[in-house]
C-alpha cells in the first residue's frame, strides 16, 4: 500500500490472483493488516453443469484461516479456460436467473477480466450479462460489504430468550434472518434494532438495522409503526419525531423501497440528500439543508400511501443518500404531478415543432 498508491489513497479489499489458493500464513497477513479478502470457489448452474453441486460454498477453512470465496465462475471457465469461440460466458445469465429463484442459496456475481473486452463474442457476452443484471430488481451491494456479511455469518450468535423472542449479536452485517415456515409476522413494539420483514417462499425474513444487538419477538404489532418491506440498497430506517421517516441508503443508481403499516393515503414529501460525503452521512448529524440544496445534493418530490398503507419511494442514489419522508399534504402533490404534465406537454410541443421543421426542410 506505501509503494503503490497515491497519496491520500488507501485500499481495504484484496483479490487473491492465479489459482487463487493461499496458505493460511498469508491469509493472516491480510486478516492483521484489516485488508478483506476474497477469491476462489465460484460455481455455475446451466445446462452443461445442471447441479447446485457445482457451487463452492461462501467461505474456504485454510488452516486456522478463512478465505472468502468468490461465488460464480468467471469468464475463464466459462470459455473452456479461454478458448474459442469465447462467447461461452453468456451461460452465466443462466446461473443468475437461479440465484433469484425460490430459496437463495447463491447470490448473483458477476465476475470478469478486462481482456473480456480482447476479442469481440467475448465483448458481446459480457454485455448481454450486464445488460440482463441492469434489468432486475436486485439488492446490489458491494463486494467489501459481501466479504463482511460472510464474515458476520460466522461469528453471530443467536439465543432464544423466549417461546417468541430470539436475541441476535452480531457485528450489524449480515443483516437478514431466516425463519423457516414462519407464517407469523414481528411485533415492532417490543423488537429492537428492527426495520422491517416480509414474507418470501413461505419463509419469514426479518431485516435488521447495522446495530450489534438486535430483539425480534415474532407476533403482530398492534400499534401503527411504519416498516421496510423490501428495498434494493443497503438502508438504515428510522422513525424520527412527528412523523418523519428517515431512511439512510448506500449505493448508486435507482433505489426502490416499500414502507408498509402507514397511514391510509397520507401525502409524503420526501427529501433526498445524495451524495454525501462521510461527516454528513454520519447517523445523528444536523443536517444544512440550505447548505446542501446550493451544492446540488438536494432535491424534492412527493408520495403518496395508498388505501392499505402502504408507500413505494424512488429515489437516485449517488454513493451515500439520507432520504427524508415528512408529512405534507394534497396540494403538494398535486403541484408535483402538474410540474410533470406541464414538463411532458412542453417535451411533446418541443418534439412536434422538431418534426413540423424536418418535413419543411425534407419537402425543400
Amino acid at each position: 500500500r506505501e509503494n503503490l498508491l497515491p497519496p491520500g489513497k488507501s485500499t481495504r479489499l484484496f483479490f487473491w490472483t492465479g489459482m487463487c489458493n493461499p496458505i493460511a500464513k498469508q491469509i493472516k497477513i491480510a486478516r492483521m493488516s484489516n485488508i478483506l479478502q476474497i477469491n476462489g470457489g465460484g460455481g455455475r448452474l446451466d445446462a452443461n453443469y445442471p447441479s447446485v453441486s457445482d457451487f463452492y460454498p461462501p467461505y474456504a477453512q485454510v488452516g486456522e484461516e478463512i478465505r472468502i470465496n468468490a461465488r460464480a465462475s468467471n469468464e475463464y471457465e466459462f470459455t473452456n479456460l479461454w478458448q474459442p469461440p469465447y462467447d461461452g460466458f453468456k451461460h452465466l445469465i443462466e446461473t443468475l436467473k437461479f440465484s433469484e429463484s425460490g430459496f437463495r442459496r447463491v447470490p448473483a456475481d458477476i465476475y470478469f477480466h478486462y481482456y473480456s473486452m480482447e476479442v469481440k463474442p467475448s465483448w458481446n457476452a459480457l454485455r448481454q450479462v450486464l445488460n440482463f443484471a441492469r434489468h432486475q430488481d436486485w439488492n446490489f451491494v458491494k463486494t467489501s460489504q459481501y466479504v463482511q456479511m460472510v464474515q458476520d455469518f460466522l461469528t453471530a450468535r443467536i439465543f432464544q430468550a423466549g417461546k417468541d423472542t430470539f436475541l441476535i449479536r452480531s457485528a450489524g452485517f449480515a443483516r437478514t434472518v431466516r425463519f423457516r415456515g414462519e407464517t407469523r409476522s414481528v411485533n415492532l413494539a417490543e423488537s429492537r434494532n428492527v426495520i422491517g420483514f416480509t414474507h418470501e417462499t413461505g419463509d419469514l425474513l426479518v431485516h435488521l438495522n447495522a446495530e450489534k444487538d438486535h430483539r425480534i419477538v415474532l407476533g403482530k404489532t398492534e400499534m401503527p409503526i411504519p416498516y421496510l418491506s423490501e428495498f434494493n440498497r443497503p438502508v438504515d430506517f428510522k422513525q424520527t419525531g412527528g412523523d418523519s421517516i428517515r431512511i439512510q441508503a448506500n449505493g448508486y443508481g435507482y433505489f426502490r423501497a416499500k414502507l408498509k403499516n402507514l397511514p391510509p393515503k397520507r401525502v409524503f414529501k420526501l427529501v433526498n440528500l445524495t451524495g454525501l460525503t462521510a461527516n454528513e452521512y454520519r447517523p445523528g448529524t444536523v443536517l444544512n439543508l440550505k447548505k446542501l440544496k446550493t451544492q446540488g445534493k438536494m432535491s424534492r418530490r412527493t408520495f403518496r400511501s395508498g388505501v392499505n398503507g402502504v408507500l413505494t419511494i424512488r429515489a437516485f442514489l449517488k454513493n451515500r443518500s439520507v432520504l427524508i419522508l415528512r408529512p405534507a399534504n394534497s396540494f403538494h402533490f398535486a403541484e408535483d404531478r402538474i410540474k410533470l404534465w406541464a414538463l411532458a406537454v412542453v417535451l411533446v410541443g418541443f418534439a412536434a415543432f422538431q418534426l413540423q421543421s424536418l418535413r419543411k426542410k425534407a419537402k425543400k
